[in-house]
């Protein structure tokens, strides 16, 4: 939804959004000065498919930058939920000194591909589909066997 919006407008929306999350507290907002200056993003929880694993971990390798240093703008997250385990993502500070930061620009213009497109990085996305459908290859062959045998005690 961000990525429909001018910057200027999805910063001041984002800016302060955990206020809004229902049934939420975020312990790091006692930590600091300006709480209301950052959003907090979810990329994927426990359930999340290949696509959202996919770009999660192209969000995450483009704000890893922002993470460094004695005054980050970016920290990675993971919060429980009483329905999907947990769900991760970071908190990006939207704005340093009035400005909007480099971190907060990085993350629209991601937002920005994902109006137009569904997946970030196609080769990122078809080596977890690879890899997935290996794993489940691996899991069928090792199963089938014990599905098709009859178990010990009903041998007669």
């Amino acid at each position: 939804m961000l990525g429909t919006m001018t910057l200027k407008d999805a910063a001041k929306a984002a800016a302060g959004n955990w206020r809004e999350f229902d049934s939420f507290v975020w312990w790091r907002e006692r930590e600091m000065d300006d709480a209301e200056q950052w959003a907090i993003v979810y990329t994927s929880n426990r359930d999340s498919g290949l696509i959202d694993q996919s770009n999660a971990a192209v969000i995450v390798k483009a704000m890893e930058p922002f993470s460094k240093g004695k005054y980050p703008s970016v920290v990675f997250e993971s919060h429980s939920h009483w329905l999907v385990g947990h769900v991760d993502g970071f908190s990006v500070q939207v704005y340093r000194r009035g400005k909007i930061t480099k971190a907060f620009r990085t993350y629209f213009e991601l937002q920005g591909q994902l109006e137009t497109y569904p997946i970030l990085d196609e080769s990122d996305y078809s080596q977890k589909e690879y890899d997935s459908t290996l794993e489940n290859l691996d899991l069928a062959s090792s199963t089938a066997g014990s599905l098709t045998t009859t178990p010990t005690s009903l041998r007669t």
